[in-house]
């Protein structure tokens, strides 16, 4: 018994309901001559509704996480960090901001935005771009 349960420990509740939806779902389609070979038929006519309501709550438990995927993956695609910030560069910025953003990221010489800009912390100008998600604050820590 002790072996069992160190065994079981180890497992965790997504890895248990997993197993136990893989040999419900065998026990329940298994051919009768299979489960008669291998001495279970007795046991799977026994605990036939035993069995049935095991695999319907793993059934169901593996669609909630699924339809939980799903939502979060709508949510971050219609309503994420991304989508706020096109919005916000697309409709909201005023002429203060986008002259930050020439200003810090642009670079004349090859005509392109670049990465990562220099901006000090004592401009006010990038508050709102930053609770946008358009830029990010970041430090470096030199070793002298």
């Amino acid at each position: 018994m002790n072996i069992l349960k160190s065994i079981i420990e180890k497992f965790n509740l997504k890895e248990l309901i997993g197993i136990m939806l893989i040999t419900t779902l065998a026990l329940t389609v298994a051919p009768v001559s299979l489960l008669s070979y291998l001495g279970l038929l007795q046991g799977v006519i026994k605990y036939k509704s035993l069995t049935s309501i095991v695999l319907i709550i793993c059934i169901s438990y593996f669609l909630y996480i699924l339809i939980g995927l799903l939502v979060n993956r709508i949510k971050t695609r219609f309503w994420g960090y991304q989508s706020c910030a096109l919005k916000y560069l697309k409709n909201e910025i005023n002429q203060v901001e986008k002259e930050l953003l020439i200003e810090k990221f642009y670079d004349k010489q090859t005509k392109s935005f670049l990465l990562n800009g220099v901006i000090d912390l004592s401009d006010g100008r990038q508050a709102a771009l930053e609770s946008k998600m358009i830029m990010y604050r970041a430090s470096t820590i030199s070793q002298g």
